[in-house]
């Protein structure tokens, strides 16, 4: 249980500096963070 909770936070925390990485890079094109936050969400839905 504990190894799988592990996993899921090492995945999580890969998505969010990937978010973030994506975000700073987007930044410099003028992205919003209301953008930001619908590339998650579809980001989030593609994988469910």
């Amino acid at each position: 249980m504990r190894s799988y909770a592990k996993a899921n936070i090492g995945g999580f925390m890969q998505d969010v500096s990937e978010s973030l990485r994506e975000y700073s890079y987007q930044k410099s094109k003028g992205i919003t963070k209301k953008d930001l936050m619908d590339i998650i969400k579809k980001k989030n839905e593609d994988r469910s």
